[in-house]
């Protein structure tokens, strides 16, 4: 109610009060007084209802203008509404479209597909990164970096041995002292997963199909990632050929002498099951156990500080029988994963016609480079004898 209007409702209250007061008095022309006064409030009330009629007029007309609040779309009933056959929205497609705001495909070449990839939304890509970190990652021991692009190159630094150059101003830079780098390219290589759908999804579209790109695709993609990233690593060491170790001793001089302590400070000591159940069993001349639990995280163990990380054999097997692969030093330094930085997923809904299914196929693009070898050991080691 505006200033306006109060201020009607107390003149119309008070010639009410006039009028009840003229009536209530001994003039004899008091009814054709109080007759005025009722005359009165009568034009101020047709006043006041036309001031209101105004007032909802301009808040309707204001409503109408006012930008309506943004509802947040769902990505996972966005898939599922692909999964049966229905079309989008304008704004769940754009939700799902490639940055260059066309449908066509990143697969190119020997790869190429038929289907059409869109972007995953970004609550199933969060959901999915949440889901990744209940798996024993590799790629939380190197560098991951984003990319958007599909091939480049990085850099790498040598690890130097050589302190600041001494100048006087003006000298010019000598050509020997300068910064030297490796430089290693890389190209993003596609991998995927089929997810078999039930045609008969449920309302509660996120935990059906969370459960279903928990079972065949991030699982899939921890182990495929993890195999690359190890096989890379055994690559680009000594030409594919591991370090000779002889157990815990051998161990710790080649941690000792073999690499920089700087790379000790985010080291780390990577091995299989075979590798883990061997240096868990070893003792000291006292008979207490090598490897000690780290105080802050019990279910950690570290040896000479470094924390001990085991992986399974069927992903990093044996070098041979009895000699079981230990990676050590500053993964992070020596290795960088480029990750294209959206997941893409197409549906089909005849592709697996003759099983009543729909069929979701999810990608991820990454490539492996490995530059620092000197930030690392990659080593076959035999048990203590």
């Amino acid at each position: 109610m505006t200033k306006e209007m109060r201020e009607l409702e107390a003149r119309i209250q008070l010639c009410f009060d006039e009028a009840e007061e003229i009536l209530n008095g001994s003039d004899k022309d008091k009814n054709v007084k109080a007759a005025e006064k009722m005359e009165e409030a009568d034009k101020l009330q047709k006043e006041l209802d036309m001031r209101a009629r105004i007032e909802e007029k301009s808040k309707k007309a204001a409503l109408a203008k006012a930008p309506k609040p943004e509802e947040t779309i769902n990505g996972f009933a966005i898939m599922a509404k692909l999964l049966r056959g229905r079309r989008l929205s304008e704004e769940e497609l754009a939700e799902i479209t490639l940055d260059e705001k066309t449908h066509e495909t990143l697969i190119s070449g020997t790869n190429a597909t038929h289907g059409e990839n869109y972007l995953c939304p970004t609550d199933v890509d969060l959901a999915i990164r949440e889901l990744r970190k209940t798996y024993q990652q590799a790629r939380d021991y190197i560098t991951v970096e984003p990319t958007k692009a599909l091939s480049g190159s990085v850099n790498f630094g040598g690890n130097p041995t050589d302190g600041l150059v001494a100048f006087d101003d003006g000298d010019a830079l000598d050509d020997q002292v300068a910064p030297t780098f490796t430089n290693k390219t890389f190209s993003i290589k596609w991998y995927g997963a089929f997810i078999p759908v039930s045609q008969i999804l449920e309302d509660a579209q996120k935990a059906n199909l969370l459960g279903y790109l928990n079972r065949w695709f991030v699982k899939r993609a921890v182990i495929s990632e993890n195999t690359k990233i190890f096989t890379a690593l055994k690559a680009a060491y000594n030409s594919g050929t591991p370090k000779a170790i002889s157990g815990l001793a051998g161990l710790k001089s080649s941690i000792n002498k073999d690499l920089d302590p700087s790379c000790l400070i985010n080291g780390v000591i990577i091995t299989n099951q075979d590798g883990y159940d061997c240096l868990d069993n070893e003792v000291d001349g006292n008979g207490r156990p090598v490897l000690q639990p780290d105080v802050t995280n019990p279910s950690i163990k570290r040896f000479k500080g470094l924390p001990v990380v085991p992986f399974p054999t069927a992903l990093l097997a044996n070098v041979s029988s009895g000699h079981f692969p230990v990676i050590y030093g500053d993964l992070k330094a020596a290795a960088i994963m480029k990750v294209y930085k959206n997941l893409l997923f197409a549906t089909s809904t005849e592709a697996a016609f003759t099983k009543a299914q729909n069929l979701i196929r999810v990608m991820e693009g990454f490539d492996v480079i490995v530059g620092d070898t000197g930030a690392y050991i990659y080593g076959s080691m035999t048990a203590t004898a």
